[in-house]
């Protein structure tokens, strides 16, 4: 009888594991078909997502006015379609209307948290002022207003003056270039504000101002040059009462009207 009952149990616990073998069998097949329904799902949303594109976030907190770096920067992929306009894809080229800047030419104008997405709605170029002191002038070539030799960023000029009953003299010597239009029609020229008053003021009313390029170290390429500034193109016209309404480009505020842009 001993042996009677001990075959019964044998035969219970065979069935018993060949119930948990089947059921086994049936959850690692449903958990193949789920994972694969899952795979598929997923590609079809990629699929209708579309190919994704790099964006920018900040890496750390980030205060206004503070020079922008690479190193500020990590970054993440996103839908292309999620993507807006004004967000910055490619730090080595941010476009801010018809120019294209680095990263490191740009400042943002508001504080940017841990994060925040880049976006060039909040950017704006360095001043390229060296002091908060000096002030940019943009003197476009004219009628009245000639320039003597090939002009570029970092050249040094001497602007010389003709007014009626004065005749001709030197009116500034040795004034840097800190801008330029990419045309070569026009240049921005660092001054002092009281010099800045008095040079509007002749480009205003003087029969003739002549720029000369005035030989110095940094147009003979020396080291520690400022970056590059390119400023809108500006149509040279002969009545000097349209010349004081031509919009200038500092990377800081543009300001209309007196010729001028405040340094950051």
């Amino acid at each position: 009888m001993i042996d009677t009952l001990g075959k019964q149990v044998n035969a219970i616990m065979q069935d018993a594991k060949r119930r948990a073998l089947i059921f086994l069998v049936m959850a690692l097949a449903l958990a193949a078909i789920a994972g694969f329904l899952f795979l598929q799902k997923v590609s079809a949303v990629d699929a209708r997502l579309g190919d994704r594109a790099t964006v920018w976030v900040a890496k750390q907190t980030i205060p206004p006015r503070e020079p922008l770096k690479a190193q500020y920067f990590e970054a993440m992929k996103v839908p292309e379609q999620f993507v807006q306009d004004s967000i910055v894809t490619d730090l080595k080229a941010v476009e801010m209307g018809e120019y294209t800047y680095s990263i490191d030419q740009l400042i943002s104008v508001a504080p940017m948290s841990e994060g925040d997405v880049l976006t060039d709605n909040v950017l704006k170029t360095k001043s390229f002022l060296s002091s908060e002191n000096k002030r940019m002038v943009t003197l476009v070539r004219s009628d009245r207003l000639r320039f003597d030799g090939s002009l570029d960023i970092n050249d040094h000029v001497d602007i010389i003056v003709s007014e009626e009953g004065k005749g001709t003299y030197t009116f500034l010597k040795d004034v840097p270039i800190v801008g330029m239009t990419e045309d070569g029609s026009g240049i921005g020229v660092e001054v002092s504000l009281k010099e800045a008053e008095k040079l509007i003021d002749k480009e205003n009313f003087a029969i003739s101002i002549r720029v000369l390029k005035a030989p110095s170290e940094q147009s003979k390429g020396s080291s520690g040059q400022s970056p590059k500034q390119t400023l809108p193109n500006q149509n040279p016209s002969p009545n000097a009462n349209d010349k004081d309404e031509q919009p200038v480009q500092n990377g800081g505020n543009q300001k209309e009207g007196d010729g001028t842009a405040p340094s950051q």
